[in-house]
């Protein structure tokens, strides 16, 4: 790496860029994905922890089981994920 390179990155790191701010497709997702972890707690809440499927999850939700598996990748994933937030 040459001094010119060493100073540019120096440069960059030091002046990093502002975050971008999300597009109208970014801010959908996550709601989507708010939605469906919302949809996926009452279930856990009204079944108990595991006693619900995916299917369920989206149709709570609103939504198809493509969205869930959009998401998540597997039920295991979305449990892991609602557990992990639990206090």
């Amino acid at each position: 790496m040459t001094h010119a390179a060493t100073t540019l990155t120096c440069s960059a790191l030091a002046n990093p860029r502002p975050p971008v701010p999300a597009t109208l497709h970014q801010l959908r997702s996550e709601q989507t994905r708010e939605r469906l972890l919302d949809a996926a707690i009452a279930l856990m809440d009204a079944k108990g922890h595991g006693q619900w499927s995916v299917h369920e999850v989206a149709r709570a939700a609103g939504m198809t089981s493509g969205a869930v598996q959009h998401h998540f990748a597997s039920k295991a994933t979305l449990m892991l994920e609602l557990t992990s937030s639990l206090p």
